[in-house]
């Protein structure tokens, strides 16, 4: 049998932490990013954002800290960990390789690239993470829209110069961080909504002083299927109550589910109609399987079917980022950290 290659498609935390734990374990791998460089979709994020769990369950594999690093890093330093990481490992990164479908050949696989180039490997870790793909609601139209909006990734600070109607849709971690700048930033007069199709639930960030996520972190390994959760339906709690308080004392409004989006107007399912200067969409992301969908069975639900990142109709496929993949955390930086290593491991056991 060959020595193993393996492809990695994707070249944000995931890819890289899959490259780090291959060449570990003496595998060769090519890492293939879409964008103009490695974590495209990271860079994306605003710089003033900082990676929500505490930088010590953060770490990818083989990444170091710096002496002046905080407790929870800005997205611009976690990148950088990331590029000396890769510079450090001699990981190299093909940029601007999109990759269009992935076909299985015999034992082994065939990526086509944007451009009609292709690569054979032995094995495929799918990596391509969310940020890069923001959703928006599939009754909105962009072209019609006669205010500005954003979708949460694109947000920045600057936006809110000028906004005294300000509407976030969506109730995730998203929205709590565009919701706590206008808190900060908001003058008299000036008003807020939140359109939410499910009950805002929210956890403490800290317990007594320690964060949350070194809480929950012992239930992190259990497998959902064992809990019964939906990785489509479950959506995570905000962490944080400022979003919820405000909304208690009437700082922030809340908009029913949004029906229509008419030019100038949203239009709530109860009749209620905001015509706002600025609508921010914290309306998630989609973890992109487009081109290796055909290799991959689903459950009844529509949810890739994978045992240990592994797909279950075609061996040596593996999804990494995904939520539920092995565990709770699979799609959090923590969980992608081990699911990398596990992944790595079982490849080179062969």
């Amino acid at each position: 049998m060959s020595a193993p290659h393996v492809a990695i498609v994707g070249s944000g935390p995931a890819g890289i932490a899959a490259a780090v734990c291959l060449q570990e374990r003496g595998v060769a791998c090519t890492v293939l990013e879409q964008g103009s460089a490695s974590a495209a979709g990271m860079r994306r994020i605003d710089p003033e954002m900082e990676i929500l769990s505490p930088l010590r369950l953060s770490r990818m594999p083989g990444m170091r800290s710096a002496p002046d690093d905080s407790t929870y890093l800005r997205f611009p330093a976690y990148v950088a960990r990331l590029d000396e990481l890769c510079t450090r490992r001699a990981i190299a990164v093909t940029t601007n390789a999109r990759v269009e479908r992935v076909e299985r050949s015999g034992a082994a696989f065939r990526l086509t690239l944007a451009g009609g180039a292709t690569l054979a490997s032995t094995h495929v870790v799918n990596a391509t993470g969310m940020v890069s793909h923001p959703q928006l609601p599939s009754e909105f139209d962009p072209r019609a829209a006669g205010y500005r909006w954003k979708h949460s990734i694109d947000f920045r600070s600057a936006d809110l110069e000028g906004c005294s109607r300000f509407v976030v849709i969506g109730g995730g971690q998203s929205a709590v961080e565009v919701l706590e700048r206008w808190l900060q930033r908001r003058r008299d007069g000036d008003r807020a909504w939140i359109s939410l199709r499910s009950p805002l639930k929210a956890i403490p960030h800290r317990v007594l002083g320690i964060d949350v996520h070194y809480l929950i972190w012992p239930f992190e390994f259990l497998n959902a299927r064992w809990l019964g959760l939906d990785p489509i339906r479950f959506r995570d709690p905000m962490i944080g109550f400022t979003t919820s308080r405000a909304l208690r004392s009437g700082a922030i409004e809340r908009l029913g589910v949004v029906r229509s989006y008419e030019p100038h107007a949203l239009i709530a399912a109860d009749g209620q109609r905001v015509e706002p200067d600025l609508v921010v969409f914290a309306t998630g992301f989609r973890y992109v399987l487009d081109h290796v969908a055909h290799l991959l069975d689903h459950d009844r639900r529509g949810w890739p079917r994978v045992r240990g990142c592994e797909s279950v109709r075609t061996p040596g496929l593996y999804v990494l980022g995904l939520r539920y993949c092995r565990s709770l955390a699979s799609a959090y930086l923590r969980g992608i950290a081990r699911d990398a290593r596990a992944i790595a491991a079982r490849i080179a056991a062969g």
